[in-house]
This record gives C-alpha cells, sequence and structure tokens, in this order.
C-alpha cells in the first residue's frame, strides 16, 4: 500500500468516526426538544437560522424536521452511490478534504482564541444540551441551504445558460462545468454571507473562512456532502462544549481532533508535493520530445539537402555510358583532359578534341571541382 493511500485510509477512518460522534450526539438529544420549547420560543430564529423572530412550538417542529431531513441525506451521500449525481459519486479524495476542511476550521479557531478567548466563548449558548443540540445543528443546515446552495445554484445556472449546457443532468452534475471557476465562486459565495450576516470583525472573518472553503467543498463534491461536513463539524463543537469540563473525554476529544486535522494537512501537503513532481517530470519530458522532434527535423532536413543535392548533381553529370574515352589521348597518349563547352573532350598535352557522341567502355572520371577527368 502507497503512503498516498494510507494517509487517504487514515482521513477516511477519522471522518467516519467523527460523522459517528456527531450523529450519535444529533440523535440522542433531538427527541427532548419538545420538552424545551419554552426556551426555544425565546431565543430568535435569527441568532441560529438566519431569518425570522421568535418561533412558536410548530415553526421549532418545522426546524427540527427540515434539520433531520438533510442530516438523513448527508449522512446517506457516503453510504449511497450513483456516477449521476455529483453528491453520490464515489470519491476517496473527499476525506482528504474533510479532513482538510476540519484541519483549516480548528486552526483558525485556535488562533483566534489565542488572539481573544471572548470571541470563541461569546458563540456558545449556555443551556441545556437538547436546546444547544438543536441550535448547532440547524444552523449548520440553514447555513449551507442559505448562505451556499442558494447562490451557489444561481452561480450554476448562470454558467450553463451561457454556455448552452442548461439540462437537468448538468444542475444534479455540473462539477466539469464549473471546474475551473470552483474558487472564484467560492469567494463570491463567502462575500455575499459576510454580507448577509452582522458579526464582529472575528467572527465575520471566522465565518469567511468556514463559507469559501465549505464552498469550494460543495463545488467538488456536491450539496449534501457539504452539508455532512458542515453538520459534523458543527456537532463536534456542540460536544466539545458539552464535555469540556470533562478531565478525561476532553482531552481524548482534543487529541482525535488534531490527529484528524494533521490527516488532512499531511495529506493536501503530500498531494501538492506529488503533483509538483508529476508537473516537473512530465515538462522535463515534454523537454525531450521536442528535442528529439527537432533532432529528427534536422536529420530529415540534411537527409533532404543531400538528396536534392544528389539529384541535382546527378542532372548536371552525362550519362557515363555515352561518355567515352581511351584510356589515352589517340594523339600523344596523354591521361589528363578538360570537358568543354559543347561537351567535348581536348586533351591538356596535345589538345585533341573528342567529340561528345564518341561512344565505348567508361574509363575516365570527371571532377567538378577542378574541371577536369582522370583516368581509372
Amino acid at each position: 500500500m502507497s503512503e498516498k493511500s494510507i494517509i487517504e485510509s487514515f482521513s477516511k477512518f477519522m471522518s467516519f468516526v467523527g460523522i459517528f460522534i456527531a450523529m450519535v450526539s444529533f440523535f440522542y438529544y433531538l427527541p427532548f426538544i419538545s420538552k424545551y420549547y419554552y426556551v426555544l420560543e425565546n431565543i430568535p430564529l435569527s441568532s441560529y437560522i438566519y431569518i425570522g423572530s421568535r418561533p412558536g412550538s410548530t415553526d421549532i417542529l418545522i426546524i427540527a424536521a427540515i434539520t433531520l431531513i438533510f442530516v438523513i441525506l448527508g449522512l446517506s451521500s457516503v453510504f449511497y452511490k450513483n456516477n449521476k449525481i455529483m453528491s453520490f459519486k464515489p470519491k476517496n479524495s473527499f476525506y482528504t478534504f474533510f479532513s482538510l476542511y476540519t484541519a483549516i476550521i480548528i486552526f483558525a479557531s485556535v488562533i483566534l482564541d489565542t488572539i481573544d478567548p471572548e470571541i470563541v466563548s461569546q458563540s456558545v449558548f449556555h443551556f441545556r444540551p437538547a436546546v444547544e443540540n438543536i441550535i448547532y445543528s440547524a444552523n449548520s443546515v440553514f447555513q449551507m441551504l442559505l448562505l451556499v446552495l442558494v447562490p451557489g445554484f444561481i452561480l450554476i445556472f448562470i454558467t450553463l445558460l451561457a454556455k448552452r449546457e442548461l439540462t437537468l443532468s448538468n444542475i444534479l452534475n455540473p462539477e466539469n462545468s464549473i471546474k475551473s471557476l470552483r474558487w472564484v465562486y467560492s469567494v463570491i459565495i463567502a462575500g455575499i454571507s459576510v454580507l448577509l450576516t452582522n458579526y464582529g470583525f472575528y467572527n465575520t472573518l471566522m465565518l469567511y473562512i468556514d463559507i469559501l472553503f465549505i464552498s469550494y467543498i460543495f463545488f467538488s463534491f456536491g450539496f449534501l456532502r457539504a452539508l455532512l461536513i458542515n453538520f459534523t463539524l458543527s456537532e463536534m463543537d456542540f460536544v466539545a462544549v458539552l464535555f469540556q469540563h470533562n478531565v478525561f473525554i476532553y482531552p481524548v476529544l482534543s487529541i482525535y481532533l488534531f490527529l484528524w486535522a494533521f490527516a488532512g494537512l499531511y495529506a493536501i501537503t503530500a498531494y501538492y508535493i506529488e503533483r509538483s513532481k508529476n508537473k516537473k517530470e512530465k515538462s522535463e519530458k515534454n523537454d525531450d520530445n521536442i528535442k528529439n522532434e527537432d533532432n529528427i527535423n534536422d536529420m530529415n532536413n540534411n537527409y533532404n539537402e543531400v538528396n536534392n543535392y544528389q539529384r541535382s548533381f546527378n542532372a548536371k553529370m552525362p550519362d557515363p555510358d555515352t561518355l567515352w574515352i581511351r584510356s589515352s589521348c589517340p594523339e600523344c597518349n596523354g591521361v589528363d583532359f578538360k570537358i568543354n563547352d559543347d561537351m567535348s573532350l581536348e586533351c591538356l598535352r596535345c589538345h585533341y578534341k573528342i567529340d561528345k557522341d564518341a561512344h565505348g567502355i567508361y574509363n575516365i572520371r570527371y571532377s567538378d571541382n577542378l574541371k577536369r577527368l582522370n583516368r581509372y
């Protein structure tokens, strides 16, 4: 098993542990919300689902039902496989990005907590666990629906319309049409989320980072998987708050989260190192191919030049079978001759001329450079 396969398997394992913890805590505390309607009715909906005022008991049930439905749909995306819908496509790299997103959120939270510890504590509701559970889970679901899915769908719709690729199949599986625009669209969605909310500087910064990367995952792996990631991390935050004073569970949970985050950072670092190495090897291979092509072209050019010169030279030379002279001049026995303009041969000693139409066995050699004939 390669190093890449090992780290992907580790990321997958850690992701499933996180999903399991999130699901157990969510389903355990969900039934208890009926006991705390009076508490939830005094909490403005805008504080955790971004819209609405103080809810009634019916509103709370509707919010809980919507949250439950989308949590189940998100969970199904890791078990049900379908190549025609992006959220259900089998991709091992999904768990690597899951771990990377965990690392980004954890380290961003640690940095902000170091700057000002009150920043993190301000976002924690000090209510019964069942109340906090529905607030954390509903916030993650409605954040994805209102701040990511709605603007993301509009951007996808406009892109497909502009490319004349607007079909139901492309809407459900738009990754090929928007692949080069994922980061651009993620930045746009993160910017919109900041404009639609009214937080302090550090909370706005945290929201921007969160929406930026979860939007990229949305465009890469589909809405339901992005929702599952967002829900899992939100619920893990709830669990961490729930056990923050437990001297055994909280340290174990912290170690687990940092190991999970490390898996994501290590995987993405190894990925980019391998990608850079492959690009370098590909570039070197292309350079070698170009050099080989140049060498082949040079050889072909040289061959053509020689071939053309040979044809030209042969065209200028008389047919050896029709060019004849004795081994020596018939008048003075001289052996050196020159060729005249009329193609007659002239002895260089006595200047005897032999007509160009004379026939016999070819026994002379013509030197183009010396303009003379020599006997073999």
